[in-house]
């Protein structure tokens, strides 16, 4: 059976689901753990099984298979450029990055690595998902000509650093929408064009807080719905 070795970069609340997964499967070798925050990066390494580690540097040097960024948006560029310099691919939380370009300069720096950058994208793998790309990859409905999907929910953003776009990117739709909008083209294939409409931005804050957002995939003039 082959095993991972697995660097932890963020020890904060998304950080916890990774502590369990890497305890739990023997394939996950964990060789240690980042924060700025020296208390959580302890809380992390005890629960995972492995040691925090005061420098990122020490931490890359280990020479991980995979090194985990789970950080505020606005760190995700510096990081990755780190690892992949270190040799390691990356396992990135979403949003990728906060801007277009500083996507592209992802990409580019992990083909000059020749390495992988992915995002998670665990709904892809709910089993109504798989169960609904099943039914339009059989044909048994037809083509496909609209799918609606509302991804919402009531959270307070206000005290967080979501809120705050210098370093999150922005509001609903580059946080939940990546999510929804990954949903879209693993059901229907590659987004061609999109419009987005914010719809409510509350007193104080400085990113959207719901939206609707239109997608069209033109090679099977469909529609797709989102509200987030």
């Amino acid at each position: 059976m082959s095993s991972y070795r697995i660097a932890m970069v963020g020890a904060g609340g998304i950080a916890q689901a990774y502590a369990e997964i890497v305890r739990r499967d023997d394939r996950l070798v964990p060789v240690g753990v980042f924060d700025t925050r020296d208390d959580a990066a302890e809380a992390w390494g005890a629960m995972a099984g492995t040691e925090a580690v005061g420098e990122l540097d020490a931490l890359l040097s280990r020479q991980a298979d995979v090194v985990v960024i789970a950080t505020p948006p606005s760190t995700h560029l510096a990081l990755a450029a780190r690892a992949l310099a270190a040799g390691s691919h990356v396992l990135c939380e979403k949003p990728l990055a906060t801007t277009r370009n500083e996507v592209l300069a992802v990409s580019a720096l992990a083909n000059d690595a020749e390495r992988i950058v992915a995002m998670p994208a665990k709904f892809r793998f709910c089993a109504d998902v798989l169960a609904a790309g099943e039914l339009v990859n059989s044909g048994k409905i037809g083509d496909l000509r609209l799918i609606e999907n509302a991804f919402t929910s009531r959270v307070d953003m206000s005290n967080r650093w979501n809120s705050n776009a210098s370093v999150s990117g922005g509001g609903v739709i580059i946080d939940n929408g990546t999510h929804a909008f990954d949903l879209v083209s693993s059901l229907a294939g590659p987004i061609d064009s999109l419009l987005a409409v914010e719809t409510a931005r509350p007193c104080g804050m400085n990113v959207e807080d719901s939206a609707t957002v239109f997608l069209k995939n033109f090679s099977r003039w469909m529609k797709s719905f989102i509200r987030l």
